[in-house]
């Protein structure tokens, strides 16, 4: 079961993130992943634009931040498709 949470920052930073994950599953192929849990926390960060957290390496789960003070396009490249790359590198590795 794949799971995506998003929470704090405005609706359309969070709708951009929902976008560009589900664009990242499809261009990467990580829709053959079948347990995944992504939940990203839009908030105010001081010194960093983002921070991924493994939370459990069975069930693929990841806690990601997200700096909300970011522009569009950053939110977007930055950590979001970098958090995919990163799944899709994973998988490749299992």
């Amino acid at each position: 079961m794949r799971v995506l949470n998003i929470t704090g920052g405005r609706k359309k930073q969070r709708q951009d993130v929902e976008d560009a994950v589900k664009w990242s599953i499809k261009k990467l192929n990580l829709h053959r992943i079948r347990t995944l849990e992504l939940n990203f926390s839009l908030r105010k960060l001081k010194t960093l634009y983002g921070q991924l957290e493994q939370l459990d390496d069975n069930r693929r789960e990841f806690s990601i931040v997200l700096d909300k003070n970011m522009n569009t396009e950053n939110i977007i490249r930055t950590p979001t498709l970098n958090t995919m790359i990163c799944l899709g590198r994973k998988r490749q590795i299992d």
